[in-house]
């Protein structure tokens, strides 16, 4: 099965998303460009593939072609009434769109599929997770992207690897209070391992527009 039709599966009704190539450029739009002017060129392709598979995914909810410039913490600027999530690695880039009045909030990321390197677990795992295998602590790393990713547009909050633990096989749960979000909140992140990837997947619920 395909990665397309895993996802299509794997993510909730309402969010549309797109596949891009990070190792190719794509055309950019305004301040885009400037935003990466000075960037290598890996880096370009990356942030290229992220907007126009970004600009794809909003066709699909039939949201105009716009511009997609960088925010506070270089997070993307979505148009109104719409939440978005972008990630790349080496070789693979999703992005995706909601409207607000469905979803609240969605943060994706994708990591290549090997064990966390030893050297990075007392970085990432909160200590009630140093037991788990580098296999699970990869997918670990990713669920709390995703989540972090997720709450940043509402919380507008940073968020370290140790403000939140897994609470169970899909669950993550907050260790102190980020902006409205409290600690002991728990939220649902998905994983799916596909194309030598652990891709991770948060929505919160509810809408706000």
């Amino acid at each position: 099965m395909s990665l397309s039709m895993e996802l299509e599966g794997f993510l909730p009704a309402g969010v549309q998303f797109t596949l891009r190539d990070p190792r190719r450029n794509y055309p950019l739009i305004g301040a885009e460009q400037q935003a990466v002017a000075r960037a290598v060129t890996k880096r370009k392709n990356e942030f290229s593939a992220g907007r126009d598979g970004a600009r794809a995914s909003l066709a699909a909810l039939g949201v105009a072609l716009c511009e997609i410039p960088v925010g506070v913490r270089r997070a993307p600027v979505w148009p109104d009434g719409i939440c978005g999530s972008i990630t790349h690695s080496a070789h693979l880039c999703i992005a995706l769109a909601a409207r607000k009045i469905e979803i609240a909030s969605i943060g994706i990321d994708a990591e290549p599929d090997a064990p966390l390197k030893p050297e990075l677990r007392s970085a990432i795992l909160h200590e009630s997770e140093l037991h788990v295998s580098g296999a699970e602590a990869i997918a670990l790393f990713s669920m709390k992207e995703a989540l972090f990713k997720a709450l940043f547009p509402i919380s507008g909050e940073m968020m370290g690897f140790h403000d939140a633990k897994s609470d169970g096989a899909s669950t993550l749960t907050l260790t102190r209070d980020i902006g409205v979000f409290k600690a002991g909140e728990g939220f649902k992140v998905s994983t799916l391992h596909s194309e030598n990837h652990v891709i991770s997947f948060c929505a919160l619920p509810g809408g706000n527009e």
